[in-house]
């Protein structure tokens, strides 16, 4: 690729989804992530699958993902550490039937609380995440342990619900089923990524009726990327942004949509006898009123 080249458009713009002003271009590396974000996933939900159990025999503390992500060890361990803490927030402890060990598992703030308290009463320590309400009420104040006023906060701001018939478990907050996929985990990823996110719905451009490199068109002309001379003067080449037709104006991209004689004449053999009432009070910003009135 020519690194002078031209790019009328911005990468960030074209890497958003398309519903979002962009062409829905998936980066390498936030694409190469969330593919590994599935062996990540298997290693919390899939543990009967013979590579996770070798893995986590040969490099987790005591089976858990969260304690150890050291990046030691085999190539394809270090990028599932790398990965792990790049999706680390998107992932969440479920609580269901609550019968997990409070101290021993990662389920609040990624981390056992064995390692956040130091003084475990001997009375508290076979408690269940379940022991800790008592209908519906958070109990923690009145145990043996005392807990710092932070995890105090954190535990009795989660909305439990109980499920009997479920099992605690693991799931993925960017995906409505708790869920992971590669797709899920490419646009968490993408949110999270400092790209420029358009306020405006560009669906209908994609709806409509029309060839897909029509739809390209109009995507480029709201994006004022054709490079009529108006825009290629704009961006420092040195030519002349007279409309090289009519010589009349200069040539601008709605000027070679409607205003210039030879696109007159092209809307009047379509049917279009006066072409430029269409685009009354409109600029190539709002060029979608200009289709919506066709």
């Amino acid at each position: 690729m020519n690194d002078h080249a031209m790019h009328i458009v911005r990468w960030n713009k074209i890497i958003q989804p398309r519903n979002k002003g962009g062409l829905g271009i998936r980066t390498a590396r936030l694409q190469n992530t969330a593919l590994l974000g599935k062996l990540v996933w298997s290693l919390l939900q899939s543990k009967n699958k013979l590579w996770v159990s070798l893995l986590e025999d040969k490099y987790l503390k005591e089976g858990k993902l969260f304690l150890d992500k050291k990046a030691v060890g085999s190539s394809t361990w270090k990028a599932i550490t790398k990965t792990l803490s790049i999706l680390e927030d998107g992932f969440q402890f479920k609580i269901g039937d609550g019968e997990t060990n409070i101290w021993f598992q990662p389920w609040i703030l990624k981390q056992p609380l064995c390692d956040l308290i130091q003084d475990i009463s001997p009375t508290d320590i076979c408690l269940k995440i379940k022991d800790l309400w008592n209908h519906e009420r958070c109990i923690i104040e009145s145990l043996h342990t005392t807990f710092p006023s932070t995890i105090t906060q954190a535990i009795q701001n989660l909305n439990l619900c109980i499920i009997p018939s479920i099992e605690d478990t693991w799931i993925w907050n960017g995906n409505l089923n708790g869920e992971y996929s590669t797709r899920s985990g490419y646009h968490w990823l993408l949110s999270r990524h400092e790209v420029e996110i358009s306020q405006d719905t560009w669906s209908w451009i994609w709806k409509l009726p029309v060839a897909a490199s029509v739809q390209f068109f109009i995507w480029q002309t709201c994006h004022r990327s054709i490079p009529v001379k108006a825009v290629l003067a704009h961006k420092g080449v040195n030519v002349s942004s007279d409309c090289p037709f009519c010589h009349n104006e200069d040539e601008t991209i709605l000027h070679c949509l409607f205003h210039c004689s030879r696109s007159v004449a092209v809307w009047q053999g379509c049917g279009f006898p006066n072409p430029n009432s269409l685009c009354i009070g409109v600029d190539v910003d709002n060029i979608d009123r200009v289709i919506h009135k066709m």
